[in-house]
């Protein structure tokens, strides 16, 4: 049976703005720690997430749908080795390579999140979107989660299409729809290869 990419985490609709007031971002790993914190990269590093540097990303605005949104990996006790999750339809938006900034939004409908704060990075066809948000469940609960999205930018779509969530903080736990625990998480990949445009 197929449920939210995040179960018991998040996303309902993700809204987030860019955020660049006192940030220095330059693409590089040690930013994408300094934002993320440099445990939660190395958690991604060890389930095999592949993140890519540098401060020239592709040009990735756009629409797309993960229509076979199948679990890669996971640190979340008692996940399954396999499982495949609701559609997502995943939106960028006002990418600033300059300043590499970019808006971004997730429709999915368990939760609402409001954007902490969003970067890309990237060289070439390959980039990484890093945000963090704080979500809230439509049915009560709130905590503070790290978002990553990388793959390979293509005229049909992102190739290679991978997206990470993990959980920071818990800041209120709802008895009766658990959070999955603090820093944990799952990496979902799409089933057929490619994020199509939409």
């Amino acid at each position: 049976m197929k449920n939210s990419i995040i179960a018991i985490i998040l996303i309902g609709v993700i809204s987030l703005s860019s955020c660049t007031k006192d940030r220095d971002f330059n693409g590089e790993r040690g930013d994408i720690e300094k934002f993320l914190g440099v445990e939660l990269v190395e958690s991604l590093d060890e389930i095999g997430f592949k993140m890519y540097y540098g401060e020239k990303p592709p040009q990735i605005e756009g629409d797309f749908l993960v229509n076979s949104a199948d679990l890669k990996s996971s640190t979340v006790p008692n996940d399954p080795d396999s499982h495949t999750f609701n559609d997502l339809k995943i939106s960028f938006k006002n990418q600033n390579n300059k300043e590499l900034t970019i808006d971004y939004q997730g429709d999915e409908l368990e939760a609402n999140s409001v954007g902490i704060g969003t970067f890309i990075a990237g060289n070439g066809k390959y980039f990484t979107v890093a945000m963090k948000t704080e979500t809230t469940k439509d049915n009560g609960g709130k905590a503070e989660s790290a978002f990553v999205i990388t793959g390979k930018m293509t005229k049909a779509g992102i190739v290679d299409v991978e997206v990470a969530v993990f959980l920071i903080k818990i800041i209120e736990e709802n008895p009766n729809d658990k959070f999955i625990p603090e820093n944990t998480g799952r990496v979902i990949v799409d089933g057929n290869g490619l994020a199509t445009r939409v």
